[in-house]
């Protein structure tokens, strides 16, 4: 419900979690019970106000925008959340609690789910497109030029391009 997405929002704001980190936090809030709702509001708020752009939002824009950048980010977390409610309604979700081992202890069942998690779960999840990345980025230095951009851009090309295609 709606108190789910301002939730959501309220403690996504203040993490210092890029809009890489945020994908593996979201996902695991999402199979720990989260809806799909209060999730996207995580997913948008969260990445907005992060300590870097932070400061370099106060230093380029100043105090006023650096004061309007997470109220927006709340915003537009809840917008988020409620559009997705509005057209993918979700019900119930299915909370996944971990069960814990009658014969450990409660701090050792906890540290090994941490380590597990941290070696185990989370490289798994991202790996796949980790890498992916990994050799799209390598393909990219190798076969573009190091200065094909600073000069195309420099000369207009890509805007003289753009109204030939769509002229001729």
């Amino acid at each position: 419900g709606i108190r789910s997405i301002i939730k959501a929002a309220i403690w996504g704001i203040p993490l210092p979690l890029c809009s890489c980190g945020v994908i593996p936090v979201a996902s695991s809030l999402y199979r720990h019970g989260a809806s799909r709702s209060a999730t996207t509001s995580f997913l948008i708020s969260t990445p907005q106000t992060g300590v870097d752009s932070m400061l370099i939002t106060y230093s380029m824009l100043g105090p006023i925008f650096t004061i309007f950048r997470p109220i927006s980010a709340f915003i537009a977390g809840i917008i988020g959340g409620i559009v997705n409610e509005l057209i993918n309604p979700q019900h119930t979700q299915q909370i996944n609690k971990p069960s814990i081992v009658a014969t450990e202890s409660p701090d050792e069942n906890i540290i090994k789910r941490i380590l597990r998690y941290g070696f185990i779960s989370l490289p798994q999840d991202i790996g796949k497109p980790l890498l992916l990345g990994l050799v799209i980025a390598v393909l990219i230095s190798m076969l573009i030029p190091e200065h094909f951009f600073a000069g195309s851009i420099g000369n207009n090309f890509f805007f003289w391009h753009f109204f030939k295609c769509n002229l001729l």
